[in-house]
């Protein structure tokens, strides 16, 4: 700033008022031809004891101190149409402690103050008005829903970013429920994945089993939902999130796992309006995100026709609560569709078992029937209380055994008396997974484990 434009500035008369001054990202996006979206930045500058705004201006990039001195020398000689008469305040307050630092020497040239503020309430609300003047439909921020905290957001970010990551959708179903109950005392809501269609990816919430079934089971998509609630997480990009959440990623840095993975948290009322879910609902909906994938897992590693009631700790923002899970619901389906769940789940888990292990159909077929055979196997081991870190061993030595039994004898009939010829595919094996000794005693130890059940199943030894 030069000294000249300072002395013009300080000729002016001086109020005792104190201005708010800030430089945000803009509530709009810019979408130019053939690149990337991005928001500007705004400045803005207010009189609140005038209940006006000064000036406000739109930059591409972020501004450099020198751009906003003036600007506030600008918002003092020349304010915008009816925000008031040309004048200098005692002092101007603003939110960036870094720029603050920088214009201190600047601003006191003119003569006026220059302090960092926390907060800036009359200006907060003069972004959020011209923000709903840009998008009326605009959802407000999750720290705006009363009862939602800080550490509650924080919590329900971070959960989504590792829902995100683990993508339960690739190996779950859209149309296969779960029963929640959180509390465990609490009443019972009904929990899907949404993906494994490749449309909308995240989580769903149904206050009623007979609703979401309903909903699963409706031919016309635009009346599914008619007079049915839902609380959602929808994954979107950073430009479906309404700008007061992308603020607060930036400010407080809330977790997000990739350019798809921003969590939009919404309640879908009976007549089809969107909205924000209450403070409760939202503390289920991060719970739920949770939890989720770590059952879906469980499950399709395990014993998919079994009924499983898990119940699960959540952090300490839960205040303590814990979440229990069922699968299949306890108020569940009708007994035929409870076994076809149970089969869709099973198919779903042997074909990403053996995924690897075949070229074509007649060593698919062969890959099925070794895979469905070692299945068995680890859900026989699952029942007999091994560990998980044992039980995760077993499993990755099952698949070399699978692996490596199919690119050895990739068609023709499956005998599990192959089994009882072993340890075999050493070499496989070291390929896989190293070869320390521990790995190679937990790989021998599958196998004798694997020859005594194929005994016990009543196979006997092949013949010389």
């Amino acid at each position: 700033m030069s000294d000249r434009l300072a002395a013009q500035v300080r000729r002016l008369e001086q109020t005792q008022s104190v201005w708010q001054a800030s430089v945000r990202l803009a509530p709009s996006w810019v979408v130019p031809k053939g690149k990337p979206a991005y928001r500007p930045f705004l400045a803005l500058v207010v009189d609140p004891d005038a209940d006006k705004v000064r000036i406000t201006h739109i930059f591409e990039q972020r501004p450099t101190p020198e751009e906003v001195a003036s600007l506030l020398a600008k918002a003092m000689r020349r304010p915008s149409l009816g925000a008031g008469r040309r004048c200098r305040p005692a002092c101007i307050g603003l939110d960036d402690n870094d720029l603050v630092t920088a214009l201190q020497p600047m601003l006191a040239k003119m003569g006026v103050a220059c302090v960092y503020r926390a907060s800036l309430p009359y200006l907060d609300d003069a972004v959020r008005s011209f923000a709903a003047y840009l998008d009326e439909d605009a959802l407000p921020g999750l720290l705006s829903v009363p009862g939602v905290s800080r550490p509650l957001a924080e919590e329900l970010f971070a959960a989504v970013a590792e829902f995100h990551r683990k993508a339960p959708w690739a190996q779950w179903p859209n149309d296969l429920a779960f029963e929640v109950c959180y509390p465990p005392e609490g009443k019972p809501c009904y929990a899907i994945v949404m993906g494994s269609g490749g449309d909308s990816f995240g989580l769903s919430v149904y206050e009623s089993l007979q609703e979401l079934i309903r909903v699963l089971t409706a031919t016309d998509e635009e009346t599914a939902h008619a007079g049915i609630a839902c609380t959602s997480i929808v994954l979107v990009e950073a430009r479906a999130l309404p700008f007061e959440d992308l603020d607060a990623i930036a400010k407080y840095g809330w977790e997000v796992d990739g350019d798809e993975g921003y969590p939009l948290v919404v309640k879908l009322a009976g007549d089809g309006t969107f909205g924000r879910p209450n403070a409760d609902e939202i503390a289920r909906l991060a719970a739920v995100a949770r939890v989720l994938p770590t059952i879906v897992d469980r499950l399709v590693r395990g014993r998919p026709a079994d009924q499983v009631e898990l119940t699960c700790p959540l952090p300490p923002v839960h205040g303590g609560k814990q979440l229990v899970v069922y699968y299949p619901p306890k108020r569940a389906y009708e007994e035929d569709e409870l076994l076809k769940a149970a089969k869709h789940v099973a198919e779903i888990a042997l074909e990403s078992f053996i995924e690897d292990w075949y070229w074509d159909e007649a060593s698919h077929t062969y890959a099925r029937a070794v895979g469905s055979f070692l299945m068995g196997f680890l859900f026989d081991l699952a029942g007999q209380g091994l560990s998980p870190e044992t039980m995760e061993k077993h499993q990755r030595n099952c698949w070399v055994i699978g692996s490596a039994e199919c690119d050895h004898n990739p068609g023709g009939e499956f005998s599990p008396t192959v089994f009882l010829e072993g340890p075999r595919y050493m070499g496989a094996f070291v390929r896989e997974a190293g070869s320390s000794k521990s790995a190679l005693a937990s790989y021998r130890a599958t196998w004798n484990k694997l020859a005594r059940y194929v005994r016990d199943l009543g196979f006997e030894e092949p013949k010389a």
